[in-house]
């Protein structure tokens, strides 16, 4: 049996800490940072790492938001109807994300200059270290060269490298992109399945700072 004096002591603990979590809770709110105008819904996909900045999608259009000046789309791709942002930089001020464009879905890096600009096309990376790669089929199979629909997931703290996804008429790949290198394709995976058709699924959808 515990002695009195302890019990006593382990309830004021307790009490202590109902307390604290209690007034935590009370001293937070949910606040709803509107819509664009025009529309009814929006969804939050990402925020900064001060929490000054947050981005998402409002019905068909990628925004940010910021206290100052609320929600602000960020546009489209040329001839595009639609876009969303999934990530942001650490301050805020790089927003990746994917929109239609004329040739299809594409991923594009967002700045307060430059607005938005459309990643490109990957290309396939010669390194075995990434992945496993079956060079052979991805040399000899046709379906690699052609174009695809590329949507970008995530951005380093400082915003200079995007990794994402990009979709294929039989598969998935992950690329990696920075200015300088452009996007770069990591390596398929490549499962032979029945009938002796190919398809990988390979999406990045988290990465580690610094990229």
């Amino acid at each position: 049996v515990l002695p009195f004096s302890f019990c006593v002591r382990a309830l004021g603990v307790v009490l202590l800490l109902c307390y604290s979590l209690a007034s935590s809770f009370a001293a937070s709110s949910f606040t709803g940072i509107g819509a664009l105008p025009d529309c009814t819904r929006s969804m939050a996909r990402a925020v900064s790492k001060d929490g000054l900045v947050v981005v998402g999608e409002s019905e068909s259009q990628a925004f940010r938001w910021t206290e100052a000046r609320g929600m602000v789309g960020l546009g489209y791709h040329p001839c595009g109807d639609s876009s969303a942002a999934y990530a942001v930089s650490s301050d805020g001020s790089v927003v990746v994300g994917g929109g239609r464009s004329v040739s299809g879905y594409q991923a594009f890096r967002w700045t307060a200059s430059g607005g938005m600009v459309g990643l490109g096309q990957p290309r396939l990376s010669e390194s075995k270290d990434t992945f496993r790669v079956d060079r052979a089929a991805a040399t000899n199979s046709s379906r690699f060269a052609q174009s695809c629909n590329t949507d970008a997931h995530a951005v380093s703290s400082d915003g200079s490298v995007i990794v994402g996804s990009c979709i294929y008429s039989t598969c998935h790949e992950a690329f990696r992109w920075t200015a300088s290198g452009g996007m770069v394709g990591l390596a398929r995976l490549i499962h032979e399945q029945r009938k002796s058709r190919a398809k990988c699924r390979c999406a990045v959808l988290f990465m580690n700072n610094p990229g």
